[in-house]
């Protein structure tokens, strides 16, 4: 099955006809998980309050990782997006 079968199938007839009005023909990247600011935003927080409260960097991506579900890779992603 192409690709674009797949996300018609995946988003329906609607999105995709709203995708294709706005990208048709480019080239888009589809991420590996649906972006999350408000998440992202309090990872960030309890990083920052973790750091404040004498933690070492890994210690604050570890505490944030294992409240959150993720990576402690993960979060270090999300506090270097946040910081930019």
């Amino acid at each position: 099955m192409h690709v674009s079968d797949r996300i018609l199938d995946a988003i329906g007839t609607k999105a995709m006809a709203a995708l294709v009005r706005e990208f048709g023909g480019d080239t888009i990247y589809i991420p590996h998980e649906v972006p999350n600011p408000d998440r992202d935003e309090n990872i960030i927080r309890l990083f920052t309050d973790t750091i404040k409260e004498g933690a070492s960097n890994m210690t604050a991506y570890a505490t944030c990782g294992h409240i959150f579900g993720l990576t402690t890779r993960r979060v270090q992603g999300i506090v270097a997006e946040g910081v930019r």
